[in-house]
């Protein structure tokens, strides 16, 4: 179910609160890099390049968040992908 709180729309899953991003945080190129590398010290990983190519993800239970995070890499010229997961959704990219 999607109700729309002022700009940040609510989610409930699982009788869960989940907020969508603001886009007013993101208006310019530093709060861009500066959410993505919060969003990547609290859900993010890179896999050592000895064993395969570089690797990033980030793993995220809410779909909106994933779409939002995703978008952010997009709009740098990353070419980064959302994957469903069990329980949650991977953004990722590869060098």
């Amino acid at each position: 179910m999607l109700n729309i709180d002022g700009e940040n729309p609510v989610i409930n899953e699982n009788n869960k609160r989940k907020y969508k991003p603001s886009n007013y945080i993101v208006d310019s190129l530093e709060e861009k890099k500066s959410y993505l590398r919060g969003a990547f010290l609290i859900c993010g990983s890179v896999n050592d390049p000895k064993t395969s190519r570089y690797h990033l993800e980030f793993i995220i239970e809410n779909k909106i968040v994933a779409y939002f995070v995703n978008n952010l890499l997009n709009s740098l010229n990353f070419n980064s992908k959302v994957l469903k997961r069990e329980k949650h959704y991977m953004v990722y990219l590869k060098a």
